[in-house]
């Protein structure tokens, strides 16, 4: 994963027409697998200070199969706040 850091660091690198994308990359990317929670991926961007994983195939191949982003992750618990409020509605409590 190539990220806006390592493009920063380009300059520092020099502008050699044989320089690349490989040779910019810094670190093992922090990754997501299809089978986890949006809480587990939640965290793990908070922890590490990054706004999407790249989610990868569990199958040993590691192959990249989507990206998820925090704007995912708020849609995702919008939804679910959206779903508890109509079931609260529905049994006959006060909306907040």
């Amino acid at each position: 994963v190539l990220t806006i850091s390592d493009l920063l660091a380009v300059p520092a690198l020099g502008t050699s027409e044989t320089l690349k994308a490989s040779d910019l990359v810094g670190t093992e990317p922090i990754i997501a697998f299809p089978g986890e929670s949006c809480r587990e991926a939640a965290e793990r961007m908070a922890v590490h200070g990054v706004g999407r994983l790249p989610v990868m195939s569990h199958d040993g191949t590691r192959k990249l199969i989507g990206i998820i982003t925090r704007s995912d992750l708020l849609k995702a618990r919008f939804s679910n706040f959206v779903e508890e409020q109509t079931y609260e509605r529905h049994l006959g409590k006060k909306e907040v």
